[in-house]
């Protein structure tokens, strides 16, 4: 794997508890991970929503040794980095004397005025339908999904190329049941969840009225709009588990014939 060829395209991801590292520097687009970063200072400074991390050390990761036919190098040194990143809060929650969540709320993300916002921003502007998929119950049980019409809201086009490649939305769908008391909103409860449908081939509608540049294919243009119906979101033919797919970076691991396959019982 060439490390001058992902320049472009790295990453800092936080790894799990008992990874062995804090951080990794990976490719955005294959998952290939180059270094793991150990040791640093976090700082974080409250006024200027700022956070960095200084004086992490580099260390080569296994499989980038081992693509570059030197195995034993696999832990060395490769130097220092330092990040710096502008926070914004995306969810605030109390906590109680021991330590468990007391409420939690998502606060407004800062958009000031209507129309596109700096950066690609792609939404859902519309709900369009809902269709029972199957022509009977399993187990007493049917498979439901919703069409969805997503906007970019951004100035930028966004990435809409097709599987394998990393670079397109990944649409999810939950279900959930208002019910119970006089005005049906005593109880809310989920009744089901998808797998995530991998977005391919963009059109160029303005359904949300942001004004669409006309961009479509393999990028959603600045302010437009695709269009996928209940019946596709639904279909067998390109969606895949949420378990592929790192929520904070949108990064999945290509899989193959037999990731594929749904696990047998």
């Amino acid at each position: 794997m060439s490390l001058a060829g992902s320049l472009n395209q790295l990453v800092i991801e936080k790894l799990a508890s008992g990874e062995g590292s804090d951080l990794a520097v990976r490719d955005r687009k294959t998952g290939f991970t180059f270094f793991n970063v150990e040791g640093g200072q976090y700082d974080y400074d409250a006024n200027a929503k700022l956070f960095s991390i200084t004086e992490g050390r580099l260390l080569v990761s296994k499989e980038f040794a081992e693509s570059l036919g030197r195995s034993a190098d696999a832990g060395a040194g490769a130097g220092e980095i330092s990040i710096g990143a502008t926070m914004q809060p995306i969810e605030t929650m109390q906590l109680d004397q021991n330590g468990d969540v007391k409420s939690a709320r998502l606060p407004a993300l800062n958009q000031p005025g209507v129309g596109t916002v700096p950066g690609p921003d792609v939404i859902i502007g519309e709900l369009i339908g809902l269709q029972q998929l199957t022509s009977g119950a399993v187990n007493g049980r049917v498979g439901i999904s919703l069409g969805t019409d997503a906007c970019n809201k951004g100035t930028e086009n966004v990435d809409w190329f097709a599987l394998p490649s990393n670079d397109h939305p990944f649409i999810p769908q939950n279900l959930y049941r208002m019910s119970s008391g006089a005005t049906n909103t005593e109880r809310f409860e989920q009744l089901g969840q998808s797998w995530g449908k991998h977005a391919f081939t963009a059109a160029s509608s303005n359904t949300c009225g942001f004004g669409c540049n006309g961009v479509g294919g393999n990028h959603l243009g600045s302010g437009c709009s695709d269009a996928y119906g209940a019946g596709l979101n639904g279909s067998q033919t390109g969606i895949g588990s949420r378990a592929w797919v790192n929520p904070f970076t949108g990064s999945f691991r290509r899989f193959n014939s037999q990731q594929s396959q749904r696990p047998q019982s």
